[in-house]
């Protein structure tokens, strides 16, 4: 048995880095593209050169420090200015990802989460993707509590998302979080005995 790369994606503040955190538990290799990017917006940084590059109105605080508020902002509110950063961002994040791919040990479980999965054409560098799906109005209000925002900059944050019933349809794997954390974890246990079987039943029909 090769590798086992998971690549979980979702919608904003639908569990996956809960998800990915249970994964760990049963000693999943994981890596966030969010945690990248936020090591990419630190001072020094390739990502934050780049960024600065850019010439962004006010995403600098008096430190020089990228403000991620003001980040955040601009690419939710701006088409344009999105597109840019992450023509900017993107190949920095996917280098990180193929090289954490690359240097997994032989016959290792590891997942990726990726909010962009589909939308960045990253599938291909998985064996397999599930999509955490997650009520809408469960992540509006993760989200108010997350960032202290309105309504409508939810629903600008969330339409900059592939549509999640096409996400479902592309993955390999679905997971229902619409309760508990614990019956998320649940389903994580779950879903790691389904992927232990179906490597067991790739390797006989190899044989």
């Amino acid at each position: 048995m090769d590798k086992t790369v998971i690549g979980i994606t979702g919608g904003i503040a639908s569990g996956k880095s809960s998800f990915a955190s249970y994964l760990k538990k049963h000693k999943f290799y994981t890596l966030s593209s969010d945690e990248i990017v936020s090591n990419l917006y630190k001072k020094g940084s390739a990502g934050y050169k780049a960024l600065t590059s850019l010439k962004l109105k006010g995403v600098l605080d008096s430190d020089g420090n990228i403000n991620k508020k003001k980040m955040r902002d601009l690419i939710f509110g701006d088409k344009k200015i999105r597109e840019k950063v992450e023509r900017t961002i993107h190949p920095l994040v996917i280098d990180e990802i193929k090289t954490f791919i690359k240097d997994l040990p032989e016959k290792s479980y590891a997942c990726v989460e990726i909010p962009l999965l589909f939308e960045a054409d990253l599938q291909k560098l998985c064996t397999y993707t599930a999509t955490i799906y997650t009520p809408k109005e469960q992540m509006t209000k993760a989200l108010k509590e997350r960032y202290a925002i309105t309504s409508e900059e939810i629903e600008k944050m969330l339409g900059t998302h592939m549509d999640i019933a096409l996400k479902m349809m592309k993955s390999n794997f679905v997971i229902l979080n619409t309760g508990s954390l614990g019956e998320l974890k649940n389903k994580a246990d779950k879903f790691v005995a389904v992927l232990y079987k179906l490597n067991k039943i790739k390797g006989v029909c190899k044989k």
